[in-house]
C-alpha cells in the first residue's frame, strides 16, 4: 500500500466514521425531544 493509498484510505475511514457520528448525534437529539415531549404531560 502506498503512502497516497493510506491517506485515501484514511480518508474513507474518517468520513464513515464521521457519517455515523452525525446520524447518532441526529438520533440521541430526536430521543432526547421525545423525553421532553412526554416529561411536558
Amino acid at each position: 500500500m502506498s503512502y497516497g493509498q493510506m491517506i485515501q484510505f484514511i480518508n474513507i475511514q474518517k468520513d464513515k466514521y464521521f457519517t455515523l457520528l452525525i446520524k447518532a448525534e441526529a438520533l440521541v437529539i430526536s430521543i432526547y425531544q421525545e423525553y421532553i415531549k412526554v416529561r411536558e404531560y
